[in-house]
């Protein structure tokens, strides 16, 4: 499904089949860890997939403890290449 937010080109999320137009940002409602780490994961690895450079922004979690959540989900595509970028955001 897509969802129309501006003219620019479209995007593929990451998650639900969902695409939208770059430059838009993005609020995830839902009930479970499992619900938002589906949407949050599949949305980074995405990114990561594609070349992009998505963000998010968390107080839930510490980088570890993030990056290894995304290592059990998307083993093939993290590790300490997102460890280290996640330390470098948050340490500028």
């Amino acid at each position: 499904m897509h969802l129309t937010t501006s003219d620019q080109e479209a995007m593929n999320l990451g998650f639900g089949h969902y695409t939208c137009n770059w430059g838009t940002h993005i609020c995830g409602f839902y009930e479970t860890e499992r619900e938002r780490d589906e949407i949050l994961m599949g949305f980074l690895h995405l990114g990561d997939v594609e070349g992009d450079l998505r963000l998010f922004c968390s107080v839930e979690r510490t980088v570890d403890g993030f990056a290894t959540d995304c290592e059990r989900a998307y083993p093939a595509c993290v590790g300490q290449r997102l460890r280290q970028a996640l330390s470098d955001v948050l340490h500028r």
